[in-house]
């Protein structure tokens, strides 16, 4: 599988979560959780995206994807215990982004 297919598939995977984490913030709008979710995705497609151009600064990239991941995961489990806005699948869902993220295809550059 070359570069451009890997690239591909990891780009609809940011946009799948960024979908379902709006399909459930429409279905409960006090969520919180999801809102950040869509935020983490969002970031880390545009991050995806630009994260390959020669000069960019990839370990700042890791972080700043790396720390959106961890806090929505933070804010859903907090969701998920203390104020039952969201369910355990905002938590999987976050999860889910520090996983795409952290297994992106990387192209030497």
């Amino acid at each position: 599988m070359n570069i451009r297919t890997k690239r591909t598939i990891w780009v609809l995977l940011f946009i799948t979560g960024a979908v379902v984490s709006i399909c459930y913030l429409l279905n409960s709008p006090n969520a919180v959780a999801w809102f950040a979710t869509i935020l983490a995705n969002a970031v880390g497609l545009v991050s995806f995206h630009f994260g390959n151009k020669p000069g960019s600064d990839e370990g700042l990239l890791n972080i700043i994807n790396v720390s959106l991941g961890i806090v929505s995961c933070l804010i859903s489990l907090g969701q998920l215990l203390f104020a039952g806005e969201s369910g355990p699948e905002a938590l999987v869902v976050s999860a889910a982004f520090i996983a795409v993220w952290v297994t992106r295809p990387v192209e030497n550059v």
